[in-house]
């Protein structure tokens, strides 16, 4: 109950019960991911909750209660608790997915610097909400298998709900996971694929040059019986000379398909 961080599960010793539960922390929408842990003790019609933060699902339950709208029961009580929490999720879940379609047309349109940081929020966010909301599910299974005198069928079905509920949500988070994956890799492919090309690139400018730059340097050397040293058009003799090469490159370039 005091614990300084806590994992969503159940603890039953006889008709007792401990219930460690996450829901959305709507009051910091910055850290709606960083989920708020909710412990409740359930024994002899006393619930005892404890949390670190405000969750509204308390709130509301308290101003019930304070209204006179209230669980009758503590079976009621986990139920109203439950039902509130993982109502909120699903909105969070969807906004998520909705990040991952936009980053989809993102990248089918031509894929820009901020694609990889959405690609890397989105796969923090969904790991977080993973982390707290599967194992719900598994709470759930706990509670609807637990078999206490305060929890009514009606209640059970009221749990079963619940559990369809964090399934589905389980498995949109699942399949967020996977489309991020690939997302990933496939902004690591087109980046691979751009540098190949300006790679391949370079690389042809630096083969056509590479046979101009040895004739240059080798008709600049300094030594006597240079050709066409003494004669007046001798300079524009040798630009035309390396037009004629570097046309001859890029012809058998092209010939060969290299660009």
């Amino acid at each position: 109950m005091l614990a300084e961080d806590t994992r969503p599960r159940v603890l039953k010793r006889n008709n007792e019960m401990l219930v460690n539960i996450r829901g959305m922390n709507l009051l910091d929408p910055d850290n709606q991911e960083r989920m708020i842990s909710i412990r409740m003790w359930f024994k002899d019609n006393v619930i005892i909750t404890t949390r670190r933060r405000d969750i509204l699902a308390i709130e509301e339950l308290k101003s019930l209660i304070e209204g006179g709208n209230g669980p009758g029961s503590m079976g009621d009580f986990l139920i109203m608790i439950t039902e509130r929490v993982y109502a909120r999720m699903e909105s969070h879940i969807e906004v998520l997915d909705d990040c991952v379609s936009r980053v989809e047309e993102k990248i089918a349109l031509g894929p820009g610097q901020d694609v990889a940081r959405d690609i890397a929020k989105i796969r923090r966010r969904n790991t977080e909400f993973r982390r707290y909301i599967i194992p719900q599910k598994l709470v759930l299974e706990q509670l609807i298998k637990s078999n206490v005198q305060w929890l009514t069928e009606e209640n059970n079905e009221s749990l079963i709900e619940s559990h369809d509920e964090v399934t589905r949500y389980t498995e949109d988070l699942n399949d967020i996971h996977v489309r991020a994956q690939i997302l990933n890799e496939e902004i690591r492919h087109l980046q691979a694929g751009q540098l190949n090309k300006t790679t391949f690139m370079f690389s042809v400018v630096a083969t056509i040059f590479l046979p101009l730059t040895f004739f240059t340097g080798l008709m600049g050397i300094n030594v006597g019986g240079m050709p066409g040293l003494d004669h007046n058009a001798g300079f524009w003799i040798v630009v035309g000379f390396c037009v004629l090469i570097f046309i001859a490159l890029i012809f058998l370039f092209r010939k060969r398909h290299w660009f």
